[in-house]
């Protein structure tokens, strides 16, 4: 298991302001060194020959502005999204900072 203990699993689920008890912890063990493996893999592909891109679309391309909230879904219940973030006056989701 590459470097993924209890304690960072502990660490990981503070940051994300996660209540983990033991037997939870240890059965993310296995889950994130699967994790930590794929990305291992993906760092292991030769990518020197590859341009670097700014962002995801090519410049000049057309793409959708970020949409309003939709009043009418009720993905992650709107009332838990309201008490942990706001809204900008385009009816968009503010996340306010994660990590300190």
């Amino acid at each position: 298991m590459t470097g993924i203990n209890d304690a960072t699993i502990q660490k990981l689920a503070k940051l994300a302001r996660l209540a983990l008890n033991d037997a939870e912890v240890r059965a993310l063990a296995p889950e994130l060194a699967r994790i930590v493996a794929s990305v291992d893999a993906m760092r292991a592909v030769g990518t020197d020959d590859v341009e670097p891109m700014i962002h995801g679309h090519p410049p000049g391309a057309e793409f959708a502005p970020p949409r309003p909230w939709p009043e009418d879904t009720d993905v992650l219940g709107r009332a838990a999204v309201d008490q942990s973030a706001g809204f900008a006056a385009d009816g968009s989701v503010v996340v306010g900072r994660v990590i300190d």
